[in-house]
């Protein structure tokens, strides 16, 4: 197989790595980097500090080389690395720029780490492949936020826990509030009074206070912007099952093979800490919930599918055809295909792994239901097997996906050749179009069927059908005018047409239609003894008159019957 094109920024990660570049418009984003910049130089003017930092260098640098350099902090598949790339940038700059100072450190790293935000959104926003970075989203924001807990300080923080929401149950005084009665209100506002001044005693207090759900104590965030600085989540930690069986591979990523092979992943949850940013939550209720429970999470799917067309040379032979990742194996190799489209006239599969494309696997089986799709499929394999140049076009971007010549290719076919099964399925679709039938030609085909087939459509092809013949019988009863005639002729006998309808069966399916027989010189056989015997019968004898070919023996056959003919 020969080229593999740009366009394959569709199927996946790893293919995003190696060409989003051409997918990007980067005159955009130079543009949004530009506009910070420009508030930047503002921002620098207004600065009285007067420091040895290369201030305006760091602003060139974002300008002009920070996009390239900010590539493997957003497609890096390992969140380490893409951590340690980000950091690396920001000391590069630094030091490059000599920041010596803490205020131009601080300066030159929030600059950088602004720019790379915008060209991380940038990246999230425009990138077709939005789901893979955002799956490196998902992993990060679960890696960047676990607190590595021992399990001996795990104790001593639940117990911790457990004494603070104790301690405040005590100060509510719930045993003197049951004394109040009726008087509900003083029980509420008796909880809200002492949960507020527990508030002030919260850890991430102002930003985090306590209050009651109607379960039980729990952390809430007191300003718009706490759970932006202070985002809730969970460390937690459990055997892992995938599509039902446990991980027995300690050095596997979990999250990276379920998203390769689009499975379930569920977690048996043995231990939980709720988490307030990077910061435990005093109050545990929540996590102790989760504790026994199944967790269940599906990873990001794949891109959603792109059409295409088939094509041999430039001949399209599947016009529609729906591509998509469905697999990625663990060495590499993505499995695509249109597996999930409905009612598709073809099925392909192509493995591609970009460590090596010039050899590509590509695989297919069709869904022949009808005489038109076996045609088709038959044609297709014919002019595979003579060009051996495929072509998977890309509809919306009006490219090829892949293209090139097949190496290893064989036809298989119940017939002696493609040729006379493309012949056969041809004059099979010709009898269906012509009589509103369908045939089913699967199993085995017997001569007589194929001898039907040949005869038939011939005659719905051409005006008429030529034959030789030898002999022909017809049979009648006398009736005055009948004899009349008969007893008119003389051998030999102008061309004589006989109007007959054909009754049929043609796999399992009957086929009735009229047609007319033309034999042009006929002769009454034993004409001397016919006229005798004619002259011997009486009106209302039943007669039969044989006929043999005379000077020319040919006959035709036609379907086109004119309407005034009348049977003889």
């Amino acid at each position: 197989m020969g080229i593999i094109s740009d366009c394959l920024t569709n199927i996946g990660f790893e293919a995003a790595k190696q060409y989003s570049e051409v997918k990007l418009d980067e005159s955009k984003l130079k543009k949004e980097l530009n506009e910070f910049v420009i508030r930047q130089r503002k921002y620098n003017e207004l600065c009285l500090a007067k420091d040895e930092c290369d201030f305006e260098g760091v602003l060139e640098y974002i300008k002009n080389d920070l996009i390239q350099e900010a590539y493997i902090r957003f497609f890096s598949a390992k969140t380490a690395e893409r951590q340690r790339a980000h950091e690396e940038i920001i000391k590069k700059a630094i030091h490059n720029f000599n920041a010596t100072s803490d205020e131009s450190k601080e300066r030159v790293s929030r600059c950088i780490a602004v720019s790379l935000e915008i060209i991380r959104h940038f990246f999230k926003k425009n990138l077709k492949l939005k789901d893979y970075i955002l799956a490196a989203d998902i992993v990060d924001s679960v890696n960047e936020n676990t607190v590595a807990v021992t399990n001996e300080q795990t104790d001593i923080i639940l117990k911790k826990i457990d004494d603070f929401q104790s301690g405040i149950l005590d100060d509510v005084r719930c045993k003197e509030m049951l004394m109040f009665g009726e008087n509900l209100e003083m029980v509420e506002n008796t909880i809200k009074s002492t949960l507020d001044v527990r508030s002030t005693k919260h850890p991430l207090y102002p930003y985090f206070g306590y209050s009651y759900n109607g379960r039980r104590i729990v952390s809430v965030p007191l300003t718009e912007e706490s759970r932006d600085k202070y985002p809730e989540n969970y460390y937690i930690k459990g055997p892992i099952l995938i599509n039902g069986e446990y991980l027995k591979d300690k050095n596997m990523d979990p999250l990276n093979y379920a998203y390769r092979h689009q499975l379930k992943l569920t977690m048996k949850v043995e231990e939980a800490i709720k988490l307030l940013g990077n910061s435990i939550d005093p109050i545990q209720g929540e996590a102790k919930d989760l504790i026994g429970k199944e967790i269940v999470a599906e990873p990001p799917k794949f891109p959603e599918s792109f059409a295409c067309s088939l094509k041999v040379g430039k001949e399209t032979f599947y016009n529609y055809i729906l591509i998509r990742t469905q697999e990625i194996l663990d060495d590499g190799t993505y499995i695509l295909g249109n597996k999930e489209q409905e009612n598709a006239k073809i099925y392909v599969e192509i493995h591609l792994n970009f460590k090596n494309t010039s050899s590509i696997d590509f695989l297919f089986h069709t869904q022949c239901i009808s005489s038109e799709e076996k045609l088709q499929n038959a044609l297709f394999k014919e002019a595979l097997s003579k060009k051996k140049d495929i072509h998977l076009f890309v509809l919306s971007s009006q490219q090829d996906m892949m293209a090139g010549n097949v190496s290893d290719f064989r036809i298989e076919t119940g017939f002696e050749s493609i040729k006379e099964e493309i012949d056969f399925l041809e004059r099979i679709c010709d009898i269906e179009r012509y009589f509103n039938v369908k045939l089913n030609v699967d199993g085995d085909i017997y001569k007589k069927d194929f001898d039907t087939v040949f005869h038939l459509s011939e005659l719905i092809r051409n005006e008429s059908v030529e034959s030789t013949w030898d002999k022909l019988e017809m049979k009648g009863v006398l009736d005055p005018e009948f004899k009349e005639l008969l007893c008119k002729l003389e051998n030999p006998l102008p061309p004589l047409a006989c109007e007959d309808t054909c009754k049929l069966v043609l796999f399992n399916v009957p086929i009735e239609y009229k047609f007319l027989s033309v034999y042009r010189s006929p002769l009454i056989a034993d004409f001397e003894k016919f006229r005798k015997k004619l002259d011997a019968l009486e009106i209302g004898d039943p007669i039969k008159i044989s006929f043999v070919p005379g000077d020319d023996n040919t006959m035709y056959e036609t379907l086109h019957v004119p309407e005034e003919f009348q049977l003889t």
